[in-house]
This record gives structure tokens, sequence and C-alpha cells, in this order.
């Protein structure tokens, strides 16, 4: 029976290696978040993995130059925001005839010599950490929301959602008011 699934399941992919990308990673907040450049280099990124190479991704001009990057400009900024992120976390600091090399913190650090990185200090889940920002629909829906929890707006309105609210379930006036 198993053999039959397996094989079943070969036959609706095309052949060659693939990457899976969990769920949770995809239907987050944090991802959608994402400009669509950050998205790009990410998938660029895990073209590079092949399960037991996580820490050792590249991101050189030359490399991604190739995999259709236009702007030295726009690969960096993309680079930037999946650092900020936390989406990706420098293993290797490059240097003269040296690339830095990434790892994607939504999988385990695989060990290498070449990475200054240990397995015990990447930060595995970091994506997961930052809070999404969450915009308010409309003024009457701040207002309502504001006096639920004054804390949790800034000047222009924008709702910072902790990721630990995640899980409470919603409030009076609280979530509601907010798009999801």
């Amino acid at each position: 029976m198993a053999k039959r699934l397996l094989r079943y399941a070969k036959d609706k992919r095309h052949p060659g290696s693939f990457v899976a990308i969990p769920h949770a990673v995809i239907r987050s907040k944090q991802f959608a978040q994402l400009s669509s450049h950050a998205v790009k280099l990410l998938v660029d990124l895990l073209a590079q993995y092949r399960g037991d190479n996580n820490g050792d991704l590249c991101a050189t001009w030359t490399m991604m130059s190739d995999r259709g990057w236009r702007s030295r400009d726009t690969l960096g900024n993309a680079l930037k925001e999946l650092i900020t992120k936390q989406w990706i976390t420098q293993t290797r600091q490059g240097g003269m005839n040296l690339a830095s090399l990434y790892g994607v913190t939504f999988f385990a650090l695989d060990p290498s010599s070449k990475l200054d990185v240990s397995a015990k200090a990447f930060p595995r889940g970091a994506w997961h950490q930052i809070a999404p920002i969450v915009q308010v629909v409309n003024k009457r829906d701040r207002q309502h929301a504001e006096r639920a929890d004054p804390r949790a707006f800034n000047p222009e309105g924008v709702a910072l959602e902790t990721p630990s609210a995640f899980s409470q379930p919603a409030g009076r006036g609280g979530a509601e008011a907010l798009v999801e």
C-alpha cells in the first residue's frame, strides 16, 4: 500500500529534487508582509538547499544574476529585508575572495566547518518572533480598538501585534477591528 502511494506521489510532480516550505511559514502574517523581491530571494536561496546545507546558501551577484536579478541595489535591499526580518541569518562573513553565506531560519542549521555560527547559536524560528504589523480598517474601528488597549497603537494608527496575541481569543472590539 505504501509503495503504491509513494509511486502515485512521484507521478504527480516533476522529477528531481524539491524543497518543502512549511505551511506555517507560507500562511504566516510575517511572510505575507515580505516584499516581492524578498520572497524571490528567499526562493532563490532555497533553490540551493539540498537538505543538508542550510547555512551554506550564497547570494552573490554572479549567482543571482543567473537567476534573473537585474539590479544589485534590489538584491541588496531584499537581502537586508530578509536579514532584518530574521528570515535568514548570515552564517559566514564574506571578504576578499570569500562569499558571505546564509541560512534560512525556518530550518535547522546544518553544521559545517566553513561556518562562523554553531548550530546551538543559530536563531531557528527567529522569523516568527518578529511581530507583524496589522493595519486598522478605518478611523472609527481604530478609536474603538484604542479604547480596549491604548498602548497597542503607534501615532499613525497602526496596531502593533505581539506573537503572544495570536493565540489569545479576540476580545470585544479588539481583534475584530483589525484587518487579518
